[in-house]
């Protein structure tokens, strides 16, 4: 270990061994494969054998969720080679390989349980359906499969395709069943998942001795740039069981949610996942009919007690906690009744520690004997300049003003406050800070009535997973009854939390339901008025009001019982966040940050004469509406000089506007009305946004997220091409590879005033654990990191973290919340000539984590110009 600076560990293990593995294949039979493109086409009009792939990602999990040992399913189209169809570690079950797939040919086609949008489809299509189900139950396709010993890995190299799969799979298979102690407590791992262990699930409790937990393990092998080379992953969680519920609440359940059965008798060690949801139909939570009849298909009756009623193991989970688990999550309840656990989230670094330490121990191959390090870039720490004082009230109102109309244009501001009758303190409190803050300029502050816009939804029918009617006459109502706007217009709209929106059920007893709450409705008939939005809850002002109050009053006390001699003990001071409503100064700074304003950083020195843009690929979505979006790139781009944010996006149409007004631009753009809209994109719309970057004269700090949907539009953020097209000597790109569009690659001496950084942000990045200094003390600063020819951001924290770094804590013993650094890995993929510093423009994406106007009051994830795209899709996107 280093002991001369700061570092941190990645728990992440090189793959220099020579690892190699007995994998086995099934092909996808000629005759099912041809059965299926037929079942397809009759089912779906649209389906071109030519062209499509076959839908089976939801059989794709069947298979990874259920039969023992596989690890991945090929997409299947007319054109694919499909002697690798099935991949195992181990003998395939072709019998129940063939009884899963009438599983999933009867939930998918004939009950169609397995789509959101169900395709109606006709008695022929599920004649056939039934017909192909019966055909395969005499099939026998176990001599196709074959057995082949593959070398997975070498030297850091991955030398098969499917050894990504494959050996974490052989490392959970390694680690199963083996005891870990942490802080003197010992317990075994369970298999629960794909890539997944966890402690025994009832083998550990909180410090009450009342609600059960477990350590969550996740593995996976990543690649590191530019070389390329292969990894394997650690990351560690924290998974809270449902062990008693007091009030025998039965929780609305608006998504799926995963119960965890014990199975295969006491030395199997193994957890299976089974998803329920609300079914609209009989109206209670039951089983996903898939799940139920695989669950059938692979285990043997002596486990059919497991698959008691949901709701009943919801509703008295301590008499199932043996044999069914459903992870806790906060708010989960029904009619303002919550189920309870005693302990909270996170877990500190000594736990990690432990962790990474005992699974070093038990991997089957070769690895470093010490665990790798990231050693900290030395730098002076740069935080924008705030607006405000300690009373949130403004400090420098010159300044905040300019700074406002630059984000404006120059044009005119209207705020509006809409409310009902009862809300008048917190309209007081946005008032008077919104007064404070905006005196002495143009723009205009109003109060609205909010009246039957705030109305449960209208549900016709009960029975259905949507309320699409209802969501689209209340924006037809907002529409017709209130002015359209093209200036600039934030509304403060103060409407009552999801929880406060209820139907009745049969029995006339209220209930919660998401499909009449009409906030998303609310939103979107705003924007199509011209307004920006921005919601507060009575429920959250007033929790916090009351937690300010009595959190002043108590120090009072304590302070009177000081000075009177009555206590030897000084209390601690106020936080500044206590002069004031935390949720009122959150609501106004992200209706700020809708405007585009912008921090101060005008004495951030690396970045003059920079401007900072980010390119955010967006997924498939699917609006309310019936609108599908195939993934597209937005671009935000900072100006930090002239104070002003822009945005670009090519759609159908190219759509570029100041951030405020391009909101609504692209909100209306895809939340028009009209069922069964595509808007089709392309990988020409990322050209785009490089051909106005290039023809700039200013030098740009260009990041892009790299991560599935970003690397299908941008194929050369990944690190099998940066390898392709690499510099050697300077270990950056000299092409990027977009795609194969006219002007699809780009070479890096266009790009002078360029500068590329890649980030990733999700779980191809490891969990880390801080170094320890001289006293064997673990030290977590913010800062960059640097392994190799990657750094790591970890991002600046308010919260005190000293219970996080004792050595001595542990989950087991304490059941506070454990906070600690959010970790991104960030890769210069090119800087351009105009860029002295490779490592200010690194230390500049790290700064930008923190630039968010509401940095101040909530953690922002993302660098700026990220942050600021991701919100838009977020929220208006719906």
């Amino acid at each position: 270990m280093n002991k001369d600076k700061e570092y941190i560990v990645p728990m992440m293990f090189k793959l220099d061994d020579e690892i190699y593995a007995d994998v086995y294949f099934l092909p996808m039979p000629k005759s099912l494969k041809e059965k299926l493109l037929n079942l397809e086409e009759k089912s779906n009009a649209k389906f071109n054998r030519s062209y499509h792939y076959l839908p089976l990602n939801s059989l794709k999990k069947l298979f990874v969720t259920h039969l023992d040992g596989v690890v991945d399913m090929k997409d299947v189209s007319n054109n694919t080679v499909d002697d690798r169809w099935i991949v195992s570690d181990r003998e395939i079950n072709t019998n129940l390989v063939m009884n899963i797939i009438r599983s999933w040919i009867e939930a998918f086609y004939i009950e169609e349980t397995e789509l959101e949008k169900k395709r109606k489809n006709n008695d022929e299509v599920k004649e056939y359906a039934n017909r192909i189900c019966e055909e395969l139950k005499d099939v026998d396709f176990s001599q196709n499969v074959r057995k082949e010993n593959l070398l997975l890995f070498n030297k850091g190299r991955n030398y098969d395709k499917d050894g990504f799969r494959i050996l974490p799979l052989l490392v959970v298979n390694n680690i199963i069943g083996t005891d870990i102690s942490i802080n003197g407590q010992k317990t075994k791992f369970y298999y629960s998942g794909k890539n997944e262990i966890v402690t025994n699930p009832t083998g550990l409790k909180d410090i009450n001795d009342k609600d059960y937990f477990s350590y969550v393990v996740n593995f996976s092998v990543q690649t590191l740039p530019p070389k390329n080379e292969s990894y394997l992953n650690i990351n560690i969680s924290i998974r809270r069981w449902i062990s008693r519920n007091e009030e025998e609440i039965k929780p609305f359940l608006d998504t799926e949610k995963t119960v965890y059965l014990k199975v295969g008798g006491e030395d199997n060690y193994k957890l299976q996942p089974m998803r329920i949801k609300y079914n609209f139909l009989s109206k209670k939570i039951d089983w996903v009919l898939s799940d139920k009849e695989c669950y059938s298909v692979c285990y043997d009756n002596s486990n059919d007690d497991n698959l008691n009623d949901p709701e009943d193991i919801l509703i008295k989970p301590q008499l199932y906690i043996q044999k069914a688990l459903i992870p806790f999550e906060y708010g989960m309840g029904n009619a303002g009744k919550k189920i309870k656990h005693n302990m909270h989230a996170g877990e500190p670094f000594a736990d990690y520690k432990t962790i990474f330490i005992d699974i070093m121990s038990k991997i089957p191959f070769k690895i470093e004997e010490e665990p790798l390090e990231a050693i900290k870039l030395q730098y002076n720490n740069e935080n924008p300049k705030s607006y405000f004082d300690d009373y949130f009230n403004i400090e420098n109102k010159e300044r905040f003003h300019q700074v406002l109309q630059s984000a404006l244009f120059e044009e005119q501001l209207t705020v509006e406050i809409w409310y009902n009758g009862g809300s008048e303190k917190i309209v007081e409190q946005l008032k008077y800070f919104l007064s404070n803050h905006l005196e002495d300029t143009a723009t205009i502050i109003t109060t609205r009535d909010l009246g039957e816009f705030s109305e449960c939804l209208e549900l016709k029918n009960e029975n259905s997973k949507k309320n699409l009617e209802g969501f689209n006459d209340r924006i037809d109502l907002i529409e017709n009854n209130i002015e359209h706007t093209n200036k600039p217009t934030l509304a403060f709209v103060i409407l009552a939390g999801p929880g406060e929106f209820k139907i009745k059920d049969s029995n006339g007893n209220e209930k919660s339901d998401s499909r009449v709450d009409p906030k998303h409705a609310i939103r979107i008939g705003f924007a199509h008025t011209g307004r920006l939005t921005q919601f507060i809850t009575p429920e959250a002002f007033y929790e916090a009001e009351k937690k300010r109050l009595n959190k002043i009053e108590r120090y009072k006390i304590k302070m009177k019982e000081y000075e009177e001699g009555k206590s030897e003990k000084e209390p601690k001071s106020l936080y500044k966040s206590d002069n004031y409503n935390q949720v009122i100064k959150n609501t106004i700074l992200d209706g700020y940050r809708q405007l585009g304003i912008l921090t101060d950083v005008s004495k951030r020195k690396m970045l003059k004469n920079t401007v900072v843009s980010g390119i955010y690929v967006c997924n498939y979505i699917n609006t309310k509406n019936g609108t599908t979006l195939e993934p597209f790139a937005i671009m935000v781009t900072c100006d930090f000089e002239k104070m002003q944010i822009k945005a670009f996006a090519k759609m159908e149409t190219v759509i570029e506007y100041p951030y405020w007004k391009f909101i609504l631009e692209l909100s209306n753009e895809a939340c028009k009305k009209g069922r069964n809209r595509r808007i089709k994109t392309s990988g020409n719309g990322v050209i785009k946004c490089f051909e106005k970057l290039i023809k700039d004269e200013k030098n740009h700090l260009v990041v892009i997220i790299a991560d599935g949907t970003s690397r299908k539009l941008i194929k050369g953020i990944s690190n099998s091409e940066i390898i392709k097209y690499l510099d050697e000597d300077k270990k950056q790109i000299n092409e990027l590879y977009i795609d194969n569009f006219e002007g699809g690659i780009i070479t890096t001496d266009k790009l002078n005033n360029i500068s590329l950084i890649r980030m990733r942000v999700n779980n191809e990045v490891p969990d880390y654990y801080p170094g320890k200094n001289e006293k064997q003390e673990f030290m977590n600063k913010s800062g960059v990191y640097k392994y190799e020819d990657v750094y790591y951001s970890l991002d600046t924290r308010t919260e005190r973290e000293s219970h996080t770094l004792d050595e001595k804590e542990s989950r087991v013993i304490n059941n506070s919340a454990f906070t600690h650094r959010n970790i991104e890995e960030i890769y210069p993929m090119y800087v351009g000539d105009n860029f002295n510093n490779i490592e200010h423009c690194i230390l500049n994406i790290h700064n930008l984590r923190k630039a968010s106007i509401q940095f101040e009051t909530q953690k922002t994830v993302l660098p700026l110009p990220l942050h600021l795209a991701k919100l838009i899709i977020d929220d208006y996107i719906i």
